[in-house]
């Protein structure tokens, strides 16, 4: 993104080099061979036509730029575009063009101001001819949204930089406001158009607003007495007073844009989808570190409201993205183990709820999906993995075990998994650790996994067709049950051993 605007600059900056050189070597080697008074008979007039042309050119690329621009994103954007310094820079150069050439004509040869006007009036006429088409270059940037999106982004970070350091006042925050409502806006016509790459741009311009509006602290985040916050329609008034009174009104604006623009994306919008569940994680990761709670909870209901669109709409595919950013979020943030808890419990209710929806392995989704946050907290060796697998996952395996044949079958298959998993953690710790967690996987072991004739026949199954990849190619493109190598080699011990014993029992018998 940063490197496509840099990559701009330097095609301007190059374009403006060379026209600047080449009028300058044509401006020299008239200037040197040529006469000035020779500019009072004919220069005048052809100067001034080229200026008047130049000045046709401009006015009209601007006056086809900014209504096709603003038609077609937002017609907030015209403001934008006529305050550019660039753009009126160019026209200011070109308005003294024109000035010092008819003010040329009220001197003549013999008058000793005539070569001084003459010079800055040829100087400005050769630089606006220099310049037209770096400026037209940089106009037609215009079109791209991969400009003026930045250049939004921008003004709204100022606004903020500026509450944060000096403490902003209304304006400021209707300023920083009313961009957050250009850019959804723009995602929302680009969402038409079916423009994902635009649509996940202005997802991140949002995000980074967000996050560093949860840096502002004190008195800079609430609105000063008898000013009123900007609030998008048919929130109650119980709502908006709470947000006022606890400073999360920003916040708030931001998010019910984030999840207005997500919750519409259809079947052919799912990478939008999942870019928005991965900002939401970032996010609430850098809430974590702020300390900002309300921030955080605000952002588990968004991911809340985005689950419930897919539980509604019956689509697997979104509900195993969100739920893998569940995890994400609370490994993310597994130091707060209250909020952790949060993030798990909602998960939890969420998979409950799509499976009496009818959404196609719901339950299997979130039983491996806890089962592989368990592994993510015993490999970062967490002071709560162990509480984490004995007071919040062991009890819903318990039940998942239960539902039902197939969700009896796979969630087995969950937990040998993830006894494997923890058993080849134990390798690499030390023996304190090494007891701690050995602790954690014999639990596992004989609560689920004690009849080792049941262990062996799973095991064998999910090592017979241990392929990585999943049937279809999709975001998580590993399979659900997939034994990664190291915790494969020790089961396939595991079950060489029992093989070995169980031959050797059957020769006794014999």
């Amino acid at each position: 993104m940063k490197s496509s605007i840099g990559l701009q600059v330097s095609i301007f900056q190059r374009l403006l080099i060379m026209s600047l050189f080449v009028i300058s070597l044509v401006g020299w080697f008239s200037w040197h061979f040529g006469s000035v008074a020779e500019f009072h008979l004919f220069g005048l007039a052809t100067a001034s036509r080229t200026l008047n042309v130049l000045l046709g050119v401009v006015l009209t690329t601007i006056a086809l730029i900014v209504p096709l621009t603003s038609n077609l994103y937002s017609p907030k954007l015209v403001k934008l575009f006529v305050s550019q310094p660039i753009i009126i820079g160019g026209l200011i150069t070109l308005i003294l063009a024109i000035l010092f050439n008819l003010s040329s004509h009220f001197f003549n040869t013999s008058h000793p101001w005539y070569p001084t006007i003459s010079a800055i009036s040829i100087t400005f006429a050769y630089f606006s001819l220099a310049s037209i088409i770096p400026y037209l270059f940089m106009i037609s940037r215009f079109l791209r949204p991969s400009y003026f999106i930045p250049t939004l982004s921008a003004r709204a970070m100022k606004r903020i930089v500026k509450i944060q350091t000096k403490g902003g006042n209304r304006q400021d925050w209707v300023e920083v406001i009313k961009t957050v409502d250009v850019l959804a806006n723009i995602a929302l016509t680009s969402m038409k158009r079916n423009d994902q790459q635009l649509i996940i741009l202005i997802l991140r311009f949002l995000q980074e607003i967000l996050c560093n509006i949860t840096l502002i602290s004190g008195k800079s985040r609430y609105l000063e007495p008898g000013e009123s916050a900007l609030f998008f329609s048919g929130l109650t008034r119980e709502a908006k007073q709470h947000l006022e009174d606890s400073g999360l009104w920003p916040e708030a604006y931001v998010l019910f844009h984030f999840v207005r623009i997500t919750e519409i994306c259809d079947h052919q919008q799912n990478v939008v989808f999942s870019e928005s569940g991965k900002l939401m994680v970032a996010t609430l990761i850098q809430a974590e570190k702020n300390n900002c709670e309300g921030v955080m909870e605000l952002i588990i209901l968004s991911m809340n409201t985005l689950m419930r669109t897919a539980i509604d709409t019956k689509d697997t595919s979104k509900f195993q993205n969100l739920s893998y950013y569940y995890v994400l979020a609370a490994d993310g943030i597994f130091t707060s183990q209250t909020w952790m808890n949060e993030l798990v419990r909602h998960l939890k209710h969420y998979g409950r709820l799509a499976e009496k929806n009818g959404v196609v392995r719901a339950r299997e989704t979130v039983v491996y999906d806890l089962c592989a946050l368990a592994s993510y907290l015993f490999e970062a060796k967490a002071d709560n993995a162990s509480d984490f697998l004995h007071h919040q996952l062991i009890p819903y395996l318990r039940f998942s075990s239960d539902a039902s044949s197939y969700l009896s079958k796979a969630t087995l298959q969950a937990i040998v998994k993830l006894y494997w998993q923890i058993k080849s953690i134990d390798d690499d710790n030390d023996q304190l650790e090494l007891s701690r967690k050995n602790n954690s996987g014999e639990m596992l072991r004989k609560l689920f996994l004690e009849d080792d004739n049941k262990h062996a026949e799973i095991l064998h199954v999910m090592l017979q067709d241990n392929k990585p990849l999943h049937w279809e190619l999709n975001d998580r493109l590993l399979r659900f049950s997939y034994i990664p190598m190291k915790p494969k080699n020790l089961a396939e011990k595991f079950l060489e051993a029992y093989k070995a014993e169980q031959s050797s029992l059957e020769n006794l018998s014999e």
